[in-house]
């Protein structure tokens, strides 16, 4: 489960916050230029948890990444997931983190234009096309 600060709280968690937030959990957020393909990891060290995020990939691309292994971190000690379910379940999660579908379904309902949409929630274009099925299907049909 994702635990909150008392000074913070899902609703105010951004993508442009987000490395704030982890970092105020106590774990480090480090960049290193990493290979292609290979987005973040997790390690644990002296006791301290590290993130460390590819400094070559685009800044929306590197908010998912801490949030996605932010979420990692949080589900490690459900071993009852296996691996991959935790990793799409951290997928999820940390979609939802950075873009809650309460907000995405009133800003989805006012534009259809991708590139509005990732102006305005500061998410990957392939983040929006993931956050809602119906809209995927309408933006399809309007190309």
């Amino acid at each position: 489960m994702i635990s909150y600060s008392s000074t913070e709280t899902s609703d105010n968690i951004t993508s442009e916050n987000i490395r704030q937030f982890v970092e105020s959990q106590g774990i480090v957020v480090l960049f290193q230029q990493l290979s292609p393909g290979i987005r973040g990891s997790t390690f644990k060290k002296k006791g301290i948890q590290y993130i460390i995020v590819n400094a070559n990939d685009p800044p929306e691309r590197q908010n998912f990444t801490i949030a996605h292994e932010y979420c990692e971190i949080q589900l490690e000690s459900n071993k009852d997931l296996s691996l991959d379910e935790r990793h799409q379940l951290a997928n999820t999660m940390a979609g939802e983190l950075l873009l809650p579908t309460a907000e995405f379904e009133p800003a989805a309902a006012l534009t259809s234009d991708l590139h509005t949409l990732k102006r305005c929630s500061r998410v990957s274009v392939m983040k929006l096309l993931r956050a809602d099925w119906f809209a995927v299907n309408r933006l399809w049909f309007q190309f």
